[in-house]
């Protein structure tokens, strides 16, 4: 092996009742003395998960690590699936005898894997160069040959990315604070954490185990925030965009309202071309067909806000999806629409009622008469579309907002922001949140 310094001791394989040889088990917690939890995924605020020491098994001259993301549609049209590099240990290529050559050879290997391209199945990829040679590691067999023993927070990161663990930077939203990705050595290896937030979804957590010799835990996802953003139609598709740090909470707040206020655009636009497709009434169509354009309208009314509080709001990035049948319409409709954009609307009343702002107040008061005609909508789109199901797909529609319902409840009475800001945009506390979710269940018979 080609490693510097003294190695860490490496559990004693088992053997398995079959003679083969078991990997040594995970520790799931208990650190060792000296363990505490180490940021490993960014330097100088860039991402950069091979920042850290990395010692290899084999000889290279430059390791990258890239992730695949699928393709999709954005306010600036269609995309395709890109790859992105989290990490290197040096600059690809540097010891090649004809550099150019061996840089356009890593670049053709560095796209995403074919099944992301083909369907939206992404994994993360290496290259390594050694001289003139240009290597592409998919497998993760060949990965851990590569790396050897899992001795640095670095190795392990790569393993836990491996394993569906996304990395992310330090970000501070104000009263939501993200640590980002940090690693803590355990008495079998180490446990890899990784914390962020996206528009429309609450902070995240995920945690994995990995161990010395490369095998590792179950992946660990948790909620561990509010979601800060303004609860509506959300579209299929709608990806996990990378956040930033902005430079107030409620500039944070207004911006990704803003993202998920632009990404409504693209679900009123495709509810309406998949109206069509179903044969559906005239006014229902064209109804979805208008409020594609209030939504165009609350994203720039969103972002000015944004602009106020000192951020600048990100255009949303959708992935590509097939043409949907008639169950899956109705799904959509019933918890995108029927549960989270009719609280969106009872949520936009409050803000225009109690916003501390007269800024605010004014916007939300437009945006709240609007968004009460979206969830009409998505009301008469179900009592027109529903009764075209079976009894066992309306069973599945029942659930479905149930279980929205419950998600819901956990997203919106947990504490975002401060006090002050809550105040001041008129956002309910995490007691009348509650309240609010519970009188809409009732009223509408969702509970």
């Amino acid at each position: 092996m080609i490693r510097g310094g003294a190695m860490a001791p490496v559990p004693t394989p088992t053997p398995t009742a079959a003679g083969s040889v078991a990997p040594a088990p995970v520790d799931a917690g208990t650190p060792v003395p000296s363990g505490m939890w180490l940021a490993t995924a960014c330097k100088m605020d860039q991402l950069n998960i091979l920042a850290g020491t990395v010692m290899l098994a084999q000889a290279v001259d430059s390791l990258e690590v890239y992730r695949s993301f699928p393709g999709g549609n954005g306010q600036a049209g269609a995309y395709p699936a890109y790859a992105s590099k989290v990490g290197a240990t040096a600059a690809a290529c540097i010891a090649a005898a004809d550099q150019a050559a061996c840089r356009a050879s890593a670049a053709m290997l560095a796209a995403p894997n074919a099944a992301c391209r083909d369907m939206n199945r992404c994994n993360a990829f290496a290259i390594t160069t050694q001289k003139d040679s240009v290597q592409r590691i998919d497998d993760q067999k060949a990965l851990l040959e590569l790396l050897g023993v899992i001795d640095s927070p670095s190795e392990a990161t790569v393993v836990a990315i491996w394993n569906g663990l996304s990395p992310s930077c330090a970000a501070d939203f104000g009263a939501t604070k993200l640590r980002g990705t940090e690693v803590m050595e355990t008495a079998y290896g180490y446990s890899v954490r990784s914390e962020w937030m996206t528009c429309g979804n609450p902070p995240q957590r995920q945690t994995i185990t990995v161990n010395r010799n490369g095998s590792v835990g179950d992946l660990m996802s948790e909620v561990i925030g509010g979601v800060n953003c303004v609860i509506g139609r959300r579209p299929a598709g709608l990806q996990a965009a990378r956040p930033r740090t902005m430079s107030t909470p409620l500039g944070s707040f207004f911006a990704n309202a803003a993202q998920l206020e632009a990404a409504s655009v693209w679900a009123f636009a495709r509810l309406a071309r998949e109206l069509v497709a179903l044969a559906a009434p005239l006014d229902l169509v064209a109804d979805a067909a208008r409020f594609a354009f209030d939504e165009l309208r609350h994203a720039q009314l969103t972002a000015a806000l944004a602009r106020r509080y000192g951020a600048q709001a990100c255009a949303p990035v959708l992935d590509a999806q097939p043409r949907r049948p008639r169950f899956e319409i109705a799904l959509d409709n019933a918890v995108e629409g029927c549960v989270r954009e009719t609280y969106g609307a009872l949520l936009a009343h409050h803000q225009a009622a109690l916003a501390g702002d007269a800024h605010v107040a004014a916007v939300m008061t437009s945006i709240a008469a609007d968004e009460t005609r979206h969830a009409e909508l998505a009301w008469r789109i179900a009592s027109w579309l529903e009764p075209q199901l079976s009894t066992d797909e309306r069973a599945r529609l029942a659930h479905a907002q149930h279980s929205a319902l419950i998600q819901l409840a956990r997203e919106a009475t947990i504490e975002g922001l401060s006090v002050r800001d809550a105040e001041a945009i008129g956002w309910p506390s995490a007691h009348v949140a509650g309240q609010l979710l519970r009188h809409m269940a009732s009223a509408l018979s969702l509970a």
